[in-house]
């Protein structure tokens, strides 16, 4: 497996409460990334958003840290992280939900789901390759052309998603795979980090060679919040940065010979010019018998 670096920074920014939940595990060969966030207000969003961590720490201890499927393993994480949330107050009225986003890498592939706001960026080269699409009604007023995606962010339905897990029936989570390349990123982030940041600008900014994931991570969060306000929510990113080679390592261009064969060429080089010398000296024998 490639080498895999991941970090994790939250703010429970200008809420009385943290509501946000991520978490990540790994194994020799994969790793998983999950990211939650709770919906309900002081109805449960952050026991939801708990829930949905506690069953992927279930799963994945059960698996031993390998999905055979990666798809249905993660499928299963967020259905049965459904069914859990909608447990938490049963009668109520109004049940507390969260958002999911998960991703799994195995030795060569990327496999992630979601369900509601919170999303999953995949950037190659500092650029945006891949962003999962909201459950939302502001999601659904930029597709139909009635919003745009600057206006997405301070638009006054932005809070509302139409798909998420707890109350009400299941409806699913969307899945994508792709297989990864070295000096791949993978963003995973509740609404608090993309909504502070403007619609042109790179949501992940370039990291310094001097400074360390977790400090860029902890920097940009601490940037979001600022930028959000005094009343701002909360603020949660994960990353998962596929290390790229390095070059001061790699092969030289022009391999080097190996020790064995250059001692065949040399050998092969004297037994070449003894000839020639054996032939001399019986040109010169039959030269001097004439």
């Amino acid at each position: 497996m490639h080498s895999i670096h991941i970090a994790i920074a939250s703010s429970i920014g200008g809420r009385e409460e943290q509501q946000d939940a991520a978490h990540s595990w790994t194994s020799e060969h994969t790793c998983l990334l999950v990211l939650a966030d709770g919906v309900g207000g002081n109805i449960g969003g952050a026991a939801a958003a708990k829930t949905v961590i506690e069953t992927a720490d279930e799963i994945w201890n059960h698996q031993h840290g390998r999905f055979s499927s990666p798809r249905q393993s993660l499928e299963n994480i967020a259905e049965l992280a459904h069914q859990r949330i909608a447990a938490l107050t049963p009668g109520e009225r109004r049940n507390p939900a969260s958002t999911i986003v998960a991703l799994y890498l195995d030795e060569h592939e990327a496999h992630w789901i979601h369900c509601g706001d919170s999303r999953l960026y995949r950037i190659q080269n500092g650029q945006t390759a891949t962003r999962t699409r909201d459950h939302s009604v502001v999601q659904l007023l930029v597709e139909q052309g009635k919003i745009t995606e600057e206006e997405l962010n301070s638009h006054p339905d932005k809070g509302r998603i139409l798909k998420s897990l707890g109350g009400g029936s299941f409806k699913g989570s969307d899945y994508q795979s792709c297989t990864y390349q070295p000096g791949d990123q993978f963003l995973l982030c509740s609404d608090g980090y993309w909504e502070s940041v403007p619609a042109k600008a790179p949501i992940l900014p370039s990291r310094p060679r001097d400074r360390k994931l977790e400090d860029h991570i902890n920097r940009l969060v601490t940037k979001a919040v600022k930028q959000n306000g005094p009343d701002g929510d909360n603020t949660t990113i994960a990353i998962a940065e596929v290390a790229a080679p390095n070059k001061s390592h790699q092969a030289p261009a022009h391999p080097q010979s190996s020790p064995l064969r250059s001692v065949i060429k040399s050998t092969l080089l004297i037994i070449f010019y003894t000839f020639i010398v054996i032939d001399i000296i019986i040109l010169f024998y039959i030269f001097l018998s004439q």
